[in-house]
Parts: structure tokens; sequence; C-alpha cells
């Protein structure tokens, strides 16, 4: 089910209420806005808290992986250095 097919959050609540019949006060109402947008909240905060911990553990692993790659950088630039060199080999073209 896709989110625009289900009724809006304080529509359900306001249905809910009248389907206890009787009539609801404005504080009725307020009271199931503020649980609602208090749920959205706690979702929301719970979500970004979620994805800073998978930010950090990313994070963590491009800086283990660092040092390889400078590494890596380093050898290259040094077998240029090598090429370049005064008397160094040259490939026939």
């Amino acid at each position: 089910m896709h989110a625009f097919d289900q009724a809006h959050p304080l529509q359900r609540a306001l249905d809910e209420l009248s389907a206890l019949g009787g009539d609801h006060d404005r504080e009725s109402i307020d009271d199931a806005r503020y649980q609602e947008g208090t749920g959205r909240l706690e979702k929301a905060l719970t979500a970004a808290g979620d994805r800073r911990s998978a930010i950090a553990d990313e994070v963590a692993a491009h800086d283990r992986e660092l040092p390889g790659r400078f590494a890596a950088i380093d050898q290259a630039l040094a077998l240029l250095d090598s090429a370049a060199a005064p008397g160094a080999r040259r490939i026939a073209s």
C-alpha cells in the first residue's frame, strides 16, 4: 500500500474519535494532533540517529582505506620519477 492510499493520520484520529460517539471538544482534537506530531518527530529523530551512525561507519571505512591509497600514489610517483631520471631506459616508439 502506498502512502497516498492511506488516510492522513489526523483524519484517522478524527475518524476514531467520531466512531466513539458523543461530542469531542477542541482539546481532544489537539491531543490527537499532538500525539501524531510527537510520533512523527520521534521517528525522524530515530532515523537521523541511524543515518548518523551509518555515515560514521562509512567515514571510518574510508579512513582505513586512505593509507593504502596514499602508499599506492607514492609508489606510482616514485616509478614516474625513476622513469624520468637521466639515463633511464626509454621505450622505443
